[in-house]
Formats: structure tokens, C-alpha cells, sequence
């Protein structure tokens, strides 16, 4: 359908005034959604934030006190570091979930049902529920537990996996629930309530679905890249069971670490307690020779004699010693390395071994620990046990060929260093016997004591670790809850409620008027169609049939006024004959056209004939009251009836109108129509009267109305708000594209829209 061309803008205070007319509806749905609003705030637990900060110590500063102690003695230090990335993912793992979960008995939540103002219980629920760590290990669902309690203390509970019943059970506490899911134990708490009867929602989860929730709502990491301290934060309702949660994490990261850190401890301690054992029976012996030469050759001090001598082989025989320490450390170590007893067991650390040979057994321990860590929550036949176990065989064999890469490198050195010894020993074959056996046994007693204190010290280094062994994770601040709610923001809500209230119904409103099928305003109608818009009619609840009259100066009459004012700037000056037609019946033409007809007549000295021609349903005759003995299809019938014959004179209407009713229903309306009596009725009528209305049938039921175009000069094409589709505004396009009828103007009949006069609403009579 064809549309006005004009630039397209949008007037803010016409859409204001379209959607303020449903104030009521607006105000209804604003104080409702902010009364949902208030409720939620009131109802909602409130989100608090917890955040706790520690300081990640790195070996060589958990060490820190040993390391002191250690330097104190003329000991060697200790030193490491750790990424701080994998630390926090440690704090945050699954299995330090599910162990603080365990720990703190969060696998159940607690509420204490009092509809809408429902409450959560933590460590203060008045019953609580139990489950072997079995059960809790393998429960892959969530089980929800409601429990009743009556004035008499029994106890009523029922079972769910999500709506299906799996257990129940009435009676008296402590009980067993079975369930299909397991045995579940009940028992009052030392937190009992005041009230007698009560209702309690207990939700259990296995441990891994609890640390799952758990995990995804706490958040682990460093504050920025360069620094060694950790931020932990978790949202929660409840402030200390999110401060407990942070707290329960560092606690068990600290005791993990020690225990990874004592375990190496201790396994070096063992190493070296062995070696001290045995070196110190070799001594024994050696000290027993020494004993036993001076006897048999009654030497007291063969060092004295030697003082020449053993001044110029001090030199080679200290680097000899400290070679011979480290061979014996070697061989010592590729024992322990290569008995298949020690297989998955920590190799000592610590012991002077070459760098590249300690780098391996680092690795080696790490794995070793990695696997025992996992080994806490999985068993030797999963996949990543034995993946591990390939990767730690491989280790094993770069530690040993590290170890036997060192025999080698020292016994090289060893043959290099006996080679001048051998010199240094032609020079002592010239000296007695005695000497030359004397020192051989001091030599090898000199090395097995200096190896001896060598471990002692070592030995007294690990333990000094050990014994100050400090937490990994060192608490800068305590876990503490903000102390303003995180959620729900009051200002947020309210100001979404409020958004939401006004923009709801004007969502519904404009989507109404989407799917509306029919016309409600001029301005819809001039939107919709670039034909002439003469006006519109508005209800008027005090109006009657007759709504024009003298000195009448109501909004209806008001608007006829304007209707025909308009009309008369498009009809030229000859033009006299208006017919009046609508789509459908029911749409207030017999109304329009006596109130149309009457404005006309006021207009001084012009005289005005109202014909009614929708002879197939008359309404005219009887909105006039008027008996239809007589009428046009009795003229129209007759050759020998006139046209004064079938006029009625209203003065009751107004003096200058003249009323030709329809008259009886003809068996051939369209017949009659077509006759050339009705050329000469209205040739008449043109003669006698300024103003000819014509009151016809509607165009989209019948074709009698489109008979008449020969004998008009203008039409109304007439439309009622609320009533007529949309679609029938395509119809009067097409009559007017195909020239059916004579110069269309349209005119929209009982809106509910106040006029430019500002008067006020009321019924139209058809």
C-alpha cells in the first residue's frame, strides 16, 4: 500500500504520550517489580568476600634458620627455588580440596527451612549427618536429605536424588538412613534450637562433586608476576566458613610441605647414620694396627722422625686424602643407587657429589615425591602412576651413569695423583721398615677419620634442617571477610527492578500494538495511507443519537464541525452530492451521516437532503424512526411516483433537512441502482438542495455502493477505531486506484483518543 513520501522522525512527546496513556498499568507493574525487588534483597543471602595473603618462602628461605646454623658450625649451605605458579595450583588442587572439605564436614550443607526466610547453618545445625569416608569417596551425586522434626522428637526423613525418593526413615535419633546409595548416620548435634518442631534440608555430596563447587568459587594466584606472595579469595554467604576455608588451605599446604621436606630429611639422615656406622668399626680396626706396630717395633712417634719427610709429602698426601673421600662417598652411593631395595626410595642429597650427578638425584627425588603424592589419592595400576613410574626408571638410570661418570672422572685423577706418589714412595723405600709402615697405616687412618668427621657433620647439618624445618606458606594476612556484601548490591537491584518495571509493560504495550490488527488512531491511519484524512470522531459517553446540533458545542459536535470544514476545502463549488461508505456494517455510517447531514444544515440558508441508499439493510429509516412504507425503491419501482412523494421534512432534526428514507427491501437492489430513475431523483435533488449526504452500503460486502459513483461528487470513506482491520485499508486504496469511487477522503470513527480540544471519552451509537 502506498504511503506518504515525508522525511521520517520520531516525536519523543508523542511516544511519551502514547505509553503514559497506560499509567495505571506502568505504576501496577513498577511498584510489583520493585515489591519482587525488596523481597529479594530481604530474602537472599548476602555474598560476602573472603581473602587471606601469604608469602610463599622459596627452599633456600624456608631453610633459612638451618642454613644460619649450619654457616655457624663452617657447614655448607642450602639453596632452591619454586615457581609460584605451580605452588598456588597446589593450594587450589582437587586433592587439597577434597581434604579441607573432609576436614571441615563441608560435603553436607545445612539450612533450616522457614519459607521465604530460609536459613543456612554452618557448624551450628541442630542435626548432623555422617557417612564412612568410603561412601563419601565414591558418591558421584548429590543426595538431599529433608528432615522433619515433631513436638514428640521424632524425626521424619526422606530421601531424594533429584525429585526420585531413595530412602526413608521415622523415628527416633541417632538412626541409620539406608539409602540406594548407601548407610547415611543421624544424630542430634550440640547445637539443639529453641523451637520443638522444625524443618531441615541436609544436601550431601561425595567429596569430589563438594570440591568441584568448592574450587570453581575460590580463587588462588600471585598478585603480580615478580612476587612470591599468593592472594586466596572465595566468595560465600557465611563469612567464617569462607575464612575457614582459606585458613584449612595454607594449613594443609604448610603440613604437606613439611612432611615432603622431613621425609627427604630423614631418608639422607639414614644414609649417613649407616656410612658413620661403618666407617667407624674401620677405624676401629685401623686404630688397632697402629696399636700393635708401635708395640712390635716399640715406636712411640715415627711421625717425629719422619718431620722432614712429612713435611714436603703433606702437600700430595692432602690431595690424595680429599680424592680418596670423594671415591669412597662415590662408591658408597652407587651401593645405594644400584640395590634393588632402595628402588622408589629418595637417594641422599647433600653429600658432596659432583654438580651434575646432585642435579640428577634432585630430579630424581622430585619424581619420587610426585609420585608419592599422588599415590595418597589413586593406587600403582592408574595410567599416570605408571607413566610416572617409566619417567622415574629413567631418572634412576641418569643418576647412575652420573654416579659411575664420577668413579670414572675420580679414578682417572686417582691414577694421575699415584703416579707422583709412586715417586714420593721410591723416596720412602730408602727410610726403615718401620716408617714406611707406620705411615701407610696412619695415611689409611687419616683418610677413614677425615671421611668419619666429614659425615658427622653432614649428619649434624641434617638434623639441624630438620629440626628447623619452617612452614612453606608464610601468613601475611589471615583470611578475613570484606565487610560490605559483595551481593546483592541494593542499588543494583532496585535500580534493575525499577528499570524493569517501566520497561516491561511498555514491552508488552509494544508488542500489542505489533500484532494489532486493527486501526485505533488518526495517526496510525495516517501513517498507513497518503489518501485525505478529513478527521476523526471521538466517543463521547454524554452524546446522543443526535450528537450536532444548534448552539451545541460539545467535542463530537465539535469534530463534525472540523470534518466538514475540511470537506469543504475539497469539494469545488457545483459539487453537491457525498456519499458516505465504510468497509464492513457496524462501523457508525447511519450515525456519521445524520450528524454530517446537520452540520451541514447549520450553515445558514443551505438547504440539506439526507438519502439513505444501502436499500439491501436499511438503517437510516429506523435510526430516524422513521417507518419505511414509502422510500427510494418505491420510487425507483414506480414510473409513477415523484420525488416529493418520498421526501420527509425534520424539522426536529434541523429546518433545512429533508430526509428519503431506503424504503422496503427490494428482491433486485443491484437492478435498481443501475435505472435511470435514479439519474432523475438526484437531478432533482441537485435542483432543490445545496447538500445531498448519501448514507450507502459497505463496499466490502456489496457492489451496490460503487453503482452510485455516477451520480456523486465526493466520498467518505468512513473507518471505526478498535473495529475495522487494518487490511481494509488496502481496500479503499485499491477502489481508489481503480477509480470506483469519486474523490475518497477517509474519516476514523470512535477513537478513545482526546481531540486537539481536550474534551473528555464517551460511546457512539451505531
Amino acid at each position: 500500500m502506498n504511503k506518504k513520501t515525508k522525511p521520517e522522525f520520531v516525536n519523543v512527546g508523542d511516544v511519551i504520550l502514547k505509553y503514559s496513556r497506560h499509567w495505571k498499568w506502568i505504576l501496577l507493574s513498577l511498584a510489583i517489580a520493585l515489591g519482587v525487588g525488596f523481597i529479594y534483597i530481604k530474602t537472599v543471602d548476602p555474598i560476602y568476600y573472603i581473602v587471606s595473603n601469604v608469602k610463599l618462602r622459596t627452599d633456600e628461605e624456608g631453610s633459612k634458620v638451618a642454613s644460619s646454623l649450619v654457616r655457624s658450625f663452617g657447614l655448607g649451605g642450602v639453596s632452591g627455588s619454586d615457581n609460584i605458579d605451580d605452588e598456588a595450583a597446589i593450594i587450589s588442587s582437587q586433592s587439597q580440596a577434597r581434604n579441607m572439605i573432609y576436614s571441615l564436614g563441608l560435603q553436607a550443607s545445612y539450612d533450616l527451612k522457614n519459607f521465604p526466610f530460609d536459613k543456612s547453618l554452618y557448624n551450628t545445625s541442630p542435626i548432623l549427618i555422617e557417612a564412612e569416608k568410603s561412601i563419601l569417596d565414591t558418591l558421584s551425586v548429590a543426595l538431599k536429605f529433608e528432615v522433619e522434626v515433631v513436638e514428640d522428637q521424632t524425626v521424619i526423613v526422606e530421601a531424594f536424588y533429584r525429585r526420585k525418593k531413595v530412602g526413608q526413615y521415622a523415628g527416633a535419633l541417632p538412626a541409620s538412613i539406608k539409602t540406594d546409595y548407601g548407610v547415611f548416620g543421624m544424630d542430634y548435634s550440640k547445637h539443639p534450637i529453641a523451637d520443638n518442631s522444625y524443618d531441615l534440608e541436609i544436601v550431601l555430596s561425595g567429596l569430589n562433586v563438594a570440591a568441584e563447587d568448592f574450587r570453581g568459587r575460590i580463587s588462588v594466584g600471585a598478585i603480580d608476576k615478580s612476587s612470591n606472595i599468593v592472594s586466596l579469595g572465595i566468595k560465600d554467604t557465611d563469612k567464617q566458613r569462607g575464612i575457614d576455608i582459606l585458613n584449612k588451605l595454607v594449613e594443609q599446604y604448610n603440613h604437606d610441605t613439611k612432611n615432603d621436606k622431613n621425609e627427604e630429611a630423614k631418608n639422607t639422615a639414614n644414609f649417613i647414620q649407616e656410612r658413620i656406622a661403618l666407617l667407624g668399626k674401620e677405624l676401629e680396626i685401623l686404630e688397632k694396627q697402629l696399636e700393635e706396630f708401635k708395640k712390635q717395633n716399640k715406636v712411640m712417634n715415627m711421625q717425629i722422625e719422619a718431620e722432614s719427610f712429612s713435611t714436603q709429602f703433606h702437600d700430595l698426601q692432602q690431595k690424595t686424602t680429599e680424592l680418596d673421600i670423594q671415591r669412597n662417598i662415590t662408591n658408597m652411593l652407587n651401593s645405594y643407587v644400584t640395590n634393588p631395595k632402595n628402588k622408589n626410595e629418595l637417594i641422599p642429597t647433600n653429600t658432596g657429589m659432583p654438580s651434575n650427578a646432585s642435579e640428577s638425584i634432585d630430579a630424581y627425588n622430585a619424581a619420587i615425591l610426585e609420585r608419592t603424592r599422588l599415590l595418597e589419592n589413586t593406587t600403582e595400576s592408574n595410567p599416570i602412576i605408571k607413566s610416572l613410574d617409566e619417567r622415574i626408571a629413567m631418572l634412576r638410570e641418569n643418576v647412575q651413569a652420573s654416579v659411575k661418570n664420577a668413579q670414572k672422572d675420580l679414578s682417572v685423577r686417582k691414577k694421575d695423583w699415584g703416579s707422583l706418589e709412586a715417586e714420593m714412595q721410591t723416596r720412602m723405600s730408602q727410610m726403615p721398615r718401620q716408617e714406611r709402615e707406620y705411615v701407610e697405616l696412619e695415611r689409611q687412618r687419616k683418610v677413614k677419620s677425615e671421611l668419619y668427621v666429614f659425615l658427622l657433620t653432614k649428619m649434624e647439618e641434617t638434623q639441624l634442617t630438620l629440626a628447623s624445618t619452617t612452614p612453606k606458606a608464610k601468613i601475611i594476612d589471615e583470611a578475613y571477610g570484606i565487610s560490605k556484601p559483595v551481593a546483592p548490591k541494593k542499588k543494583n537491584v532496585l535500580g534493575f527492578a525499577l528499570l524493569l518495571g517501566i520497561m516491561l509493560p511498555v514491552m508488552v504495550i509494544f508488542i500489542i500494538d505489533l500484532f494489532k490488527t486493527k486501526i485505533h488512531t488518526k495517526e496510525e491511519l495516517e501513517e498507513a495511507t497518503d489518501l485525505p484524512i478529513l478527521g476523526e470522531i471521538c466517543l463521547d459517553k454524554n452524546a446522543n443519537n443526535i450528537a450536532v446540533a444548534e448552539g451545541v458545542t460539545t467535542s463530537t459536535a465539535e469534530l463534525f464541525r472540523l470534518v466538514r470544514t475540511n470537506l469543504q476545502f475539497l469539494m469545488k463549488k457545483d459539487e453537491k452530492v457525498i456519499l458516505v461508505t465504510s468497509s464492513i456494517s457496524g462501523e457508525g455510517k447511519s450515525f456519521f451521516t445524520v450528524n454530517l447531514a446537520i452540520s451541514f444544515a447549520l450553515i445558514k440558508n443551505k438547504k440539506v437532503a439526507l438519502v439513505g441508499l444501502d436499500i439491501r439493510n436499511p438503517k437510516l429509516g429506523e435510526y430516524l424512526s422513521i417507518k419505511q412504507k414509502n422510500g427510494i425503491t418505491m420510487y425507483l419501482a414506480s414510473d409513477d411516483m415523484k420525488p416529493e412523494d418520498i421526501t420527509i421534512h425534520r424539522p426536529d432534526l434541523h429546518p433545512n433537512i429533508s430526509v428519503i428514507p431506503a424504503g422496503p427491501i427490494p428482491p433486485n437492489p443491484g437492478e435498481l441502482l443501475l435505472g435511470d430513475r435514479l439519474d432523475e431523483l438526484f437531478a432533482h435533488l441537485r435542483q432543490h438542495y445545496d447538500y445531498i449526504i448519501v448514507d450507502t452500503a459497505p463496499v466490502g460486502m456489496v457492489s451496490d455502493t460503487f453503482s452510485l459513483n455516477r451520480v456523486a461528487d465526493n466520498t467518505i470513506y468512513l473507518f471505526r477505531a478498535n473495529y475495522t482491520n487494518k487490511s481494509n485499508l488496502k481496500l479503499a486504496q485499491t477502489i481508489v486506484d481503480e477509480g470506483k469511487l469519486n474523490k475518497v477522503a477517509l474519516v476514523i470513527n470512535g477513537t478513545t483518543t482526546k481531540s486537539a480540544y481536550g474534551y473528555g471519552y464517551g460511546n457512539v451509537s451505531t
